[in-house]
């Protein structure tokens, strides 16, 4: 039996409809963009702050912070509007709503460039730490040049995507993959059958490849984390011999702080909301699906509101411009008498 013949004979009679808003393509297309109108003006605030309001005294920071804020900013423009991902976990495949399905463009580049530009987020953030590591000049393990930190960026990132290529370049056959996740996940949304739907791994050898590779990959970016942040916490906080003065190791010790703040914030709320979703949700749920990628792009915009707040400069900026005093014109008031006689 075919997808077609499924569809149309047994699906109406085995599978009740779910009606609920966020489970439909329209819900999730309404969800998505809300959040991009929503976050927008904060990228385009932050953007401003980090070019034009960053003092001299972080000047050797800029760049991390405007890499980072220019991919949160590119990353909530596509997913918000172009390509959100709508999986049908636990199966490893899905489809994408927004302006680049409606034009034709293929799942498998869309998807592709989904996981490029979530890597280069990760890689973006890792990079905000280690530049405040290498800063540090006693520091046995700073990366030491540009030169040298372009080739560590470039391992990162074509590691990332050499494996990355491998997956899809060994996609199953996309027909006979949708029958089999029939078997095992009779009861998809409608959207399973009447919108493109790619299979990135069948059960298996590639499943498990994605799987260990996708693991591995994340371990690999805690690792980094971790190596720089134990750095930043040995120099700033536990051995301050290798600062010239005490005000030098607390302006470092505090932009470390702003780091560690404006990173884990966004992750941790991200996290907290997918974790209640997992626990009251057992098996397949796609509103569970839907609105795990529902709050990766609400990351996006988390994210860059946390530089605002979090970096001094900003702040003061954002409170200035939220608090600005209307100027007062005085009013001049002219009575006329009469004088009668």
């Amino acid at each position: 039996m075919n997808l077609t013949e499924y569809y149309l004979n047994i699906y109406p009679t085995k599978c009740p409809a779910d009606t609920r808003f966020l489970a439909s393509k329209e819900g999730l297309i309404l969800t998505s963009r809300t959040v991009g109108v929503v976050f927008l003006p904060v990228h385009i605030l932050t953007t401003y702050c980090v070019l034009k309001k960053t003092p001299a005294n972080m000047s050797s920071v800029k760049f991390s912070l405007e890499n980072l804020s220019f991919w949160l900013f590119l990353s909530q423009i596509l997913f918000s509007f172009f390509m959100m991902p709508s999986f049908y976990l636990p199966v490893m495949g899905g489809t994408t709503v927004g302006f680049a399905t409606d034009l034709g463009v293929p799942l498998a580049i869309q998807f592709y460039m989904f996981f490029a530009l979530s890597s280069l987020i990760m890689i973006s953030i890792v990079l905000q730490f280690e530049n405040r590591s290498s800063l540090i000049l006693k520091n046995k393990v700073r990366i030491n040049g540009t030169r040298h930190r372009i080739y560590w960026v470039s391992a990162n990132f074509f590691t990332i995507m050499f494996l990355l290529t491998v997956t899809f370049l060994n996609l199953p056959d996309q027909n006979q993959a949708k029958i089999d996740i029939l078997k095992t996940l009779p009861c998809p949304t409608k959207e399973f059958f009447t919108e493109p739907f790619i299979m990135l791994a069948a059960p298996g050898l590639w499943e498990d490849y994605m799987v260990t590779t996708t693991s591995l990959l994340n371990m690999g970016f805690i690792f980094q984390v971790s190596l720089f942040s134990s750095c930043c916490i040995y120099y700033l906080f536990i051995d301050k011999s290798s600062f010239a003065s005490p005000e030098t190791q607390k302006a470092q010790a505090r932009s470390f702080i702003g780091i560690v703040l404006q990173t884990f914030l966004p992750i941790l709320l991200v996290v907290l909301a997918l974790v209640t979703i997992l626990k009251k949700n057992g098996g397949y749920d796609q509103v569970a699906n839907n609105l795990m990628f529902i709050f990766m792009d609400f990351h996006s915009g988390v994210a860059s509101l946390s530089i605002l707040l979090v970096q001094h400069p900003y702040r003061k900026f954002l409170i200035s411009f939220l608090c600005k005093k209307k100027k007062v014109h005085p009013v001049i008031t002219v009575s006329t008498v009469s004088v009668s006689s």
